[in-house]
């Protein structure tokens, strides 16, 4: 989910919504941004997975061997990270039941990263080594099927919305170069803006900008403004920036995409906040009532 900040507030802001006092929500948002420590940001299968990403697997099916390693399929992470959050949502129960609310806390935060990562990453895969081995490596991913910018876009998406005042999302952010002989270079790019609007009676509002240079129609540029209901407008399919389709003059019209994730953050932080209320309000159907509202009293 990008910064590790944004599923701390994540975790506060549902969980006080839920009745949980601040020390409660502050101790289970510690316990979810424990899990983006470094250690834990590595490659092999139980680590990818505290993300809900793919990681690798051994010869045996563990996750510790270098040698004959393969990477996870979508359907096995899957099975893995259920797993996961089941055996963490047990613990946190467990910990409950026996008085030990702190630990309850705890547990249920680094479930809740899971769960949040899970509408972020969807099981992509992670070949990487780290944080600094995708950025400066980005190009040991073709093999995975992610192109040689995918941690640029990554992190657009999970750090492109701003939950403040205007509410504002990144929506569209487009970039190409190429040459056609004859033409010479052609350059382009778009980026759009929404203003995301919480009440389904009022329209998202969406401002973009596109431009191209040395097209097949001279140098175009375009400013735009578009009103949408329902789902945040995302994807951004800004095929019409060159060199893509240079056939056309330059408008809002969006074809394939460059960075296709980059503008998902408003939709991932939506579905995570759902995840994250339906979870905990799946934990407090399992609890005891009175250990429940105990733990939701929580005062340290």
């Amino acid at each position: 989910m990008g910064l590790t900040s944004l599923h701390g507030q994540l975790t506060v802001a549902v969980l006080r919504e839920s009745g949980f006092s601040d020390a409660a929500a502050n101790l289970a948002a510690e316990g979810n941004e424990a899990v983006d420590a470094m250690e834990n940001q590595g490659n092999a299968a139980n680590l990818a997975n505290m993300h809900a990403m793919r990681g690798f697997l051994g010869p045996s099916g563990g996750a510790l061997s270098m040698r004959g390693r393969r990477m996870q399929t979508e359907d096995e992470a899957r099975a893995a990270v259920a797993a996961l959050l089941q055996a963490l949502q047990d613990e946190c129960l467990e910990a409950l039941r026996g008085g030990r609310d702190a630990t309850a806390l705890t547990k249920m935060g680094a479930a809740l990263h899971t769960v949040q990562d899970r509408e972020y990453h969807r099981f992509e895969p992670w070949p990487y080594k780290g944080i600094d081995d995708a950025l400066l490596n980005g190009a040991s991913g073709a093999p995975y099927g992610l192109a040689p910018d995918y941690m640029f876009c990554h992190v657009q998406r999970d750090v492109g919305y701003v939950n403040g005042l205007l509410s504002l999302s990144l929506t569209a952010f487009d970039y190409s170069a190429g040459y056609q002989s004859g033409h010479g270079w052609s350059l382009g790019g778009r980026v759009e803006v929404t203003q995301v609007s919480s009440n389904p009676a009022f329209p998202h509002l969406s401002v973009g900008v596109a431009g191209r240079t040395g097209g097949p129609f001279g140098d175009e540029g375009v400013v735009y403004g578009l009103l949408t209901w329902g789902r945040i407008p995302s994807r951004p399919e800004a095929g019409s920036v060159p060199p893509n389709r240079q056939s056309a003059p330059l408008s809002m019209q969006r074809g394939p995409a460059l960075c296709s994730i980059a503008s998902e953050g408003a939709n991932s932080l939506a579905s995570a906040r759902r995840a994250t209320t339906e979870f905990v309000d799946e934990l407090s159907r399992q609890a005891r009532p009175e250990a429940w509202r105990r733990l939701q009293a929580f005062r340290g």
